[in-house]
């Protein structure tokens, strides 16, 4: 497969950032002329003058797919070159993957000492031109695989994910109950079974009935329903929830960009895309402090109404799932999104993304929203 272009139109348009940000004034941290093309954080601007007439900065940034061939200068600087007399004003490197979903193996590897090499060149180049340059998390960080995240260290499960699972099973009362309870189990109890729910005042801890990870129990009379709330963790996974999340994202992918670039072409640097996020975990995110923390900002104890969230317990259902949700998204909004925010706002850098979803889930990330708001361009 030789090097290819795939110019994808990407026009950037103005937009603003919520207020509620580390940095409360933003616009103001960023000086224009080292920033083309960002985001106008000004609830009066009128756009309409920007999209007959764009600015400087504005324009189609192409996914500049550096698979294939090995790389060689003549070539890049030959396509640069064929970008720049068209207008474009940046470039988004970008790399493929094999069925599997890996990152097709190049040369030279990504992020080796040749391929800085490269880097570096290529920023002095597109700074000579006025064009940014900029790089796609596409293959790169996508979890559960021995990708460069992975090898990076950031899902070699030193920081883990984790969500809640349930397992259930129906009981009738006067007959005996073996169960293999799955490991990681932190809630296991029966609950008697009214029409359409769950009586949560009715619940019978069962723990005391498990012998060597099984259960042996005879229910009372009346129907139940067994519960096992669980934890899942896979290994290459990350924990957003952990307050250094987000800074090790910026330690061991971003901030590496910035420091090699070549020496007064610091600002090509302007942009980069996150393509498909994906933690390795989802729906109800978990961590070992969590209980702890939902305590002191819900003001009541989590653990014994976690089954509300997978069943209807009644009036309190909704409650304890919104409580749980708001926590979950503000945590995962302090911890990765709003640092990695932060950390390009203050720079200048354009920060894209394009979710899984396509933004047709509204729980992605919890809240698809709250959390994809923390970009300067989302979309799709």
């Amino acid at each position: 497969m030789p090097i290819s272009l795939l110019l994808t139109a990407m026009l950037v348009s103005a937009s603003t950032v919520s207020g509620d940000a580390a940095l409360s004034d933003p616009a103001t941290l960023i000086p224009p002329e080292y920033a083309p093309g960002f985001p106008v954080a000004d609830p009066e601007l009128d756009a309409l003058p920007g999209f007959v007439a764009p600015p400087p900065g504005y324009g189609e940034v192409p996914f500049w797919w550096w698979t294939g061939d090995p790389l060689d200068k003549e070539r890049l600087l030959w396509q640069l070159d064929q970008l720049h007399a068209v207008g474009i004003p940046g470039v988004q490197i970008n790399y493929a993957h094999d069925p599997s979903m890996t990152t097709y193996p190049v040369e030279p590897p990504i992020f080796s000492e040749k391929w800085w090499e490269f880097w570096r060149w290529m920023t002095e180049e597109c700074a000579k031109r006025g064009m940014g340059i900029g790089m796609s998390g596409y293959t790169i960080d996508w979890p559960g695989r021995d990708n460069l995240f992975y090898q990076l260290g950031i899902t070699d499960g030193a920081m883990r994910g984790a969500n809640l699972e349930c397992t259930s099973e129906r009981a009738e009362g006067g007959k005996a109950v073996a169960w293999d309870v799955p490991g990681r189990t932190i809630l296991l109890r029966a609950y008697r079974r009214e029409m359409r729910s769950i009586a949560l005042d009715s619940a019978v801890d069962l723990t005391g009935f498990v012998r060597d990870g099984k259960l042996a129990w005879t229910p009372p009379e009346g129907r139940w329903l067994l519960v096992a709330v669980h934890v899942n963790s896979p290994e290459r996974s990350l924990d957003p929830l952990n307050p250094g999340s987000g800074q090790l994202v910026i330690d061991r992918f971003f901030q590496p960009f910035a420091d090699r670039c070549a020496p007064g072409a610091e600002h090509a640097l302007n942009y980069f895309f996150q393509d498909e996020l994906n933690f390795g975990v989802s729906g109800w995110l978990w961590s070992d402090s969590f209980p702890q923390q939902f305590q002191e900002a819900k003001g009541y104890d989590l653990r014994p109404l976690l089954p509300a969230l997978f069943f209807d317990a009644g009036p309190k259902t909704a409650k304890i799932r919104l409580d749980y949700s708001d926590l979950m998204v503000s945590l995962t909004e302090q911890n990765y999104f709003i640092p990695i925010f932060n950390w390009h706002w203050s720079r200048g850098i354009m920060y894209a993304c394009d979710p899984g979803s396509r933004g047709k889930d509204p729980l992605e990330f919890g809240d698809y929203f709250r959390c994809v708001r923390w970009y300067c361009a989302p979309g799709h």
